[in-house]
């Protein structure tokens, strides 16, 4: 979170605590450009009207550097000037100050779906490879469910760090943070043999799960109809 004032980061980072979003804090430029050096954040929340820098042309820095990252806008500039600027300089989302919960939370959301669109790239929108990787990302998903419920049932915490592993590749190019998160999440809670986290982030990662198949089975119908 880059943000000047203290105040600030203190509410918006307890509203993304609710979440499960962890957050560094940066109340300058400078600061924030130290921070990208040593680390790789999926999102980034940017007060437009920093002490020692412009917001949008620092959101354009960051997407040079990390064009996957996801920047949202928070500010309480809302003209439409500040809004294309930021817009052209690569932020997703505007959230203008004060900071309504359901707001940020919407536009969270919108941010946290699989990135499916990716795959296209990837594959340079061939359909028979899009569909064959969808229809064995679904399978993989229903392999990873059941071995997921067997492992936490029996908190076997070394089993479950190789499925992790396992799941590295589609988590990054389907921009599943929040899978990744509650993965990490879990492995803790089984080291500490926290029944009831471990239960709660168990319910959590598969119906994240369950989200990606359901997108993957679209996906795979929308192909083969054309």
């Amino acid at each position: 979170m880059i943000e000047d004032v203290p105040s600030n980061q203190t509410v918006l980072g307890a509203l993304l605590e609710k979440t499960g979003i962890e957050c560094d804090f940066a109340g300058t430029g400078a600061e924030a450009r130290a921070l990208l050096r040593s680390r790789i954040y999926d999102f980034m929340f940017l007060d437009i009207q920093l002490p020692d820098a412009n917001g949008a042309d620092l959101a354009a820095e960051i997407m040079n550097l990390l064009p996957e990252s996801h920047i949202l806008a928070v500010s309480a500039q809302v003209s439409q000037e500040v809004r294309c600027a930021c817009g052209a300089a690569g932020v997703k989302e505007f959230i203008p100050k004060p900071v309504e919960p359901a707001d940020l939370y919407s536009k969270l959301a919108r941010l946290t779906e699989p990135r499916l669109d990716s795959i296209a790239r990837l594959l340079d929108h061939d359909e028979l490879k899009i569909s064959s990787y969808f229809q064995q990302l679904d399978s993989e998903c229903e392999a990873w469910e059941q071995a997921l419920r067997l492992m936490a049932e029996a908190s076997d915490n070394e089993r479950l760090a190789r499925l992790h592993h396992q799941m590295k590749n589609a988590i990054r190019q389907l921009g599943l943070w929040k899978l990744d998160l509650t993965l990490d999440q879990l492995r803790e809670a089984l080291t500490n043999g926290k029944t009831v986290e471990i239960e709660e982030l168990l319910t959590t990662a598969l119906r994240l799960l369950a989200r990606v198949r359901q997108l993957t089975g679209e996906k795979c119908l929308s192909t083969s109809s054309r």
